[in-house]
Protein backbone atom coordinates (compact mmCIF):
# COMPACT_ATOMS: atom_id res chain seq x y z
CA UNK A 1 0.00 0.00 0.00
CA UNK A 2 1.33 3.28 -1.44
CA UNK A 3 0.36 6.42 0.30
CA UNK A 4 2.10 10.04 -0.45
CA UNK A 5 4.16 11.92 1.90
CA UNK A 6 1.52 14.41 2.85
CA UNK A 7 -0.87 11.72 4.28
CA UNK A 8 1.77 9.91 6.13
CA UNK A 9 3.04 13.13 7.74
CA UNK A 10 -1.26 13.29 8.90
CA UNK A 11 -0.76 10.01 10.08
CA UNK A 12 2.11 10.40 11.80
CA UNK A 13 1.04 14.11 13.26
CA UNK A 14 -2.51 11.96 14.55
CA UNK A 15 -0.10 9.84 16.22
CA UNK A 16 1.60 11.91 18.09
CA UNK A 17 -1.30 13.76 19.49
CA UNK A 18 -2.61 9.96 20.09
CA UNK A 19 0.58 9.38 22.11
CA UNK A 20 0.72 12.48 23.82
CA UNK A 21 -2.23 12.19 24.98
CA UNK A 22 -1.44 8.74 27.05
CA UNK A 23 1.79 9.98 28.22
CA UNK A 24 1.73 13.97 28.70
CA UNK A 25 5.30 14.36 27.80
CA UNK A 26 5.89 15.65 24.24
CA UNK A 27 9.62 13.29 24.25
CA UNK A 28 7.82 10.45 25.55
CA UNK A 29 5.08 10.72 23.22
CA UNK A 30 7.84 11.22 20.16
CA UNK A 31 9.44 7.57 21.95
CA UNK A 32 6.12 6.40 22.03
CA UNK A 33 5.67 7.11 18.17
CA UNK A 34 8.91 6.68 17.20
CA UNK A 35 8.99 2.99 18.56
CA UNK A 36 5.10 1.99 17.46
CA UNK A 37 5.56 3.67 13.45
CA UNK A 38 9.28 1.48 13.18
CA UNK A 39 7.58 -1.26 14.47
CA UNK A 40 4.74 -0.82 11.89
CA UNK A 41 7.23 -0.66 9.21
CA UNK A 42 9.07 -3.64 10.37
CA UNK A 43 6.02 -5.59 10.23
CA UNK A 44 4.61 -4.69 6.77
CA UNK A 45 1.47 -3.24 8.52
CA UNK A 46 -0.77 -1.32 6.79
CA UNK A 47 -0.41 2.43 7.14
CA UNK A 48 -3.65 3.70 8.34
CA UNK A 49 -4.39 5.44 11.79
CA UNK A 50 -6.11 2.34 13.45
CA UNK A 51 -3.13 0.18 13.18
CA UNK A 52 -0.67 2.81 14.40
CA UNK A 53 -2.88 3.50 17.40
CA UNK A 54 -3.00 -0.02 18.12
CA UNK A 55 0.85 -0.07 18.10
CA UNK A 56 0.79 3.33 20.23
CA UNK A 57 -1.22 1.84 22.69
CA UNK A 58 0.93 -1.57 22.69
CA UNK A 59 4.26 0.44 23.32
CA UNK A 60 2.55 2.41 25.84
CA UNK A 61 0.98 -0.59 28.43
CA UNK A 62 4.46 -2.25 27.42
CA UNK A 63 6.36 0.92 29.11
CA UNK A 64 3.88 0.57 31.88
CA UNK A 65 5.03 -2.88 32.72
CA UNK A 66 8.66 -2.15 32.10
CA UNK A 67 8.45 0.52 34.80
CA UNK A 68 6.56 -2.46 36.76
CA UNK A 69 3.53 0.14 36.92
CA UNK A 70 0.70 -1.93 35.55
CA UNK A 71 -2.00 -2.02 37.63
CA UNK A 72 -4.88 -4.65 38.01
CA UNK A 73 -7.78 -2.02 38.85
CA UNK A 74 -8.67 1.07 37.49
CA UNK A 75 -7.97 2.68 41.10
CA UNK A 76 -4.79 1.88 41.13
CA UNK A 77 -4.50 3.18 37.21
CA UNK A 78 -5.59 6.27 38.38
CA UNK A 79 -3.19 6.29 41.17
CA UNK A 80 -0.13 5.84 38.94
CA UNK A 81 -1.02 8.48 36.88
CA UNK A 82 -1.15 11.23 39.60
CA UNK A 83 2.06 9.59 40.36
CA UNK A 84 3.51 9.99 37.20
CA UNK A 85 2.74 13.96 37.40
CA UNK A 86 3.79 14.43 40.57
CA UNK A 87 7.55 12.63 39.45
CA UNK A 88 7.27 15.62 36.19
CA UNK A 89 6.52 18.14 38.63
CA UNK A 90 9.17 17.53 40.91
CA UNK A 91 11.96 17.13 38.12
CA UNK A 92 10.54 20.15 37.13
CA UNK A 93 9.30 19.57 33.92
CA UNK A 94 5.81 21.76 33.49
CA UNK A 95 2.92 19.26 32.61
CA UNK A 96 1.04 20.44 30.04
CA UNK A 97 -2.69 20.30 32.12
CA UNK A 98 -0.87 23.14 34.19
CA UNK A 99 -1.94 25.29 31.16
CA UNK A 100 -5.70 26.14 31.91
CA UNK A 101 -8.80 24.93 33.21
CA UNK A 102 -9.79 22.17 30.98
CA UNK A 103 -6.20 20.94 31.14
CA UNK A 104 -5.94 21.39 34.41
CA UNK A 105 -9.22 19.08 34.61
CA UNK A 106 -7.95 16.50 31.95
CA UNK A 107 -5.15 16.36 33.71
CA UNK A 108 -7.12 14.65 36.75
CA UNK A 109 -8.68 11.61 35.01
CA UNK A 110 -7.12 8.88 34.35
CA UNK A 111 -4.65 7.65 31.63
CA UNK A 112 -7.28 5.80 29.85
CA UNK A 113 -10.14 7.96 30.16
CA UNK A 114 -7.86 10.63 28.68
CA UNK A 115 -7.50 8.08 25.94
CA UNK A 116 -10.68 7.19 25.45
CA UNK A 117 -12.14 10.95 25.57
CA UNK A 118 -9.72 12.03 22.76
CA UNK A 119 -10.29 9.42 20.33
CA UNK A 120 -13.84 10.25 20.42
CA UNK A 121 -13.44 13.76 20.39
CA UNK A 122 -10.46 15.13 19.18
CA UNK A 123 -10.00 11.74 16.09
CA UNK A 124 -13.55 10.90 15.59
CA UNK A 125 -13.59 7.55 16.47
CA UNK A 126 -16.97 5.30 16.72
CA UNK A 127 -17.40 3.09 20.33
CA UNK A 128 -17.19 0.31 18.38
CA UNK A 129 -13.83 1.44 16.83
CA UNK A 130 -12.11 2.16 20.77
CA UNK A 131 -13.38 -1.27 21.54
CA UNK A 132 -11.61 -2.77 19.10
CA UNK A 133 -8.64 -0.91 19.76
CA UNK A 134 -8.54 -1.67 23.51
CA UNK A 135 -9.83 -4.89 23.67
CA UNK A 136 -12.92 -4.62 25.73
CA UNK A 137 -17.04 -4.43 24.88
CA UNK A 138 -18.51 -1.43 23.08
CA UNK A 139 -21.18 -0.81 26.07
CA UNK A 140 -17.77 -0.89 28.79
CA UNK A 141 -16.60 2.03 26.30
CA UNK A 142 -20.05 3.49 26.27
CA UNK A 143 -20.10 3.58 30.43
CA UNK A 144 -16.71 4.58 30.68
CA UNK A 145 -16.94 7.38 28.41
CA UNK A 146 -19.97 8.58 30.11
CA UNK A 147 -18.69 9.00 33.44
CA UNK A 148 -15.21 10.46 32.15
CA UNK A 149 -17.52 13.39 30.56
CA UNK A 150 -19.51 13.23 34.19
CA UNK A 151 -16.17 13.57 36.06
CA UNK A 152 -15.04 16.18 33.66
CA UNK A 153 -18.52 18.44 33.88
CA UNK A 154 -17.61 17.85 37.44
CA UNK A 155 -14.40 18.70 37.66
CA UNK A 156 -14.63 22.12 35.45
CA UNK A 157 -17.82 23.16 37.17
CA UNK A 158 -15.59 23.36 40.66
CA UNK A 159 -17.41 20.56 42.25
CA UNK A 160 -14.39 17.89 41.87
CA UNK A 161 -11.13 17.77 44.21
CA UNK A 162 -8.83 20.16 43.86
Amino acid sequence: MTQDSGSIERLIERGYRYAYSLTHDAADAEDLLQEAWVSVLRAGGRQTAAYLFTAIRCRFIDSLRARKQLVRNADEFQAVSVTAAETCVSEGAEPFWENGELGHALGKLDAESRSMLFLVAVEGWSTRQIAKLMGIPRGTVLSRLHRTRARLRTLLQGKGDT
